[in-house]
């Protein structure tokens, strides 16, 4: 495991922005870095834990993107979008690592992010009433033949609330192959579902965006 970063909860310096915030860990102010971890921590770390499957290994990922900024805050560049560049640092650490086994192993040569096996909860994407618990069933058994590139491109957008600027970013992929994965699979959960069920989603009241 990486070197554990335990921030003080007990920091009360005010920032104007996440741009104000950055800039100030550059500056090499400890407050502002405990005060970003504590704000992105648990967001980040859920993320990993979709794309890792693993508990242990996605803290790990996310402890040691935290670390890693804060070692080298003397060489980092100032960044307007602090959120986006987060997540994007994140998913590159993941894919580097499981490329990085991938030749220790001795398999393929190169490794594409395809490989990442996003796993999208229904529970996710359904509200609660007094029938979630069918409707989740039924959702679930949908998802999971979603693709994982689909189901990582709905988590951003309707879990963490990115548009598609940011998602482009952080899955390296163009703004109009963003909108096709969420459409592909809006569409296929538009004919694969009741719409009762249909209903009980949070994307059904985004699906007039597309």
């Amino acid at each position: 495991m990486v070197e554990s970063i335990q921030p003080d909860y007990t920091c009360d310096v005010k920032f104007k922005d996440d741009p104000d915030l950055w800039q100030s860990i550059l500056e090499g102010e400890r407050d502002a870095f405990e005060l970003l971890f504590q704000k992105y921590f648990d967001d980040l770390f859920h993320y990993a834990l979709k794309l890792t499957g693993q508990r242990s290994i996605a803290e790990d990922h996310v402890q040691g993107l935290f670390l890693y900024i804060w070692q080298k805050r003397g060489t980092l560049k100032e960044v307007m979008a602090v959120k986006t560049y987060l997540w994007a640092a994140l998913r590159r650490r993941i894919i580097d690592s499981y490329r990085k086994k991938k030749t220790e192993r001795k398999y393929l040569n190169t490794y594409h992010d395809d490989n990442l096996s996003m796993q999208l909860s229904s529970e996710e994407l359904i509200i609660n009433d007094e029938q979630a618990t069918i409707r989740s069933k039924k959702l679930k058994k949908a998802i999971e033949q979603l693709s994982s590139r689909e189901c990582e491109v709905l988590y951003l957008k309707f879990y963490e609330g990115m548009n598609y600027q940011e998602i482009e970013q952080i899955m390296s992929v163009n703004y109009q192959t963003c909108r096709n994965y969420t459409y592909r699979a809006i569409e296929f959960l538009r004919k694969t579902l009741h719409t009762e069920v249909l209903a009980s989603i949070i994307l059904a009241g985004l699906l007039s965006m597309l």
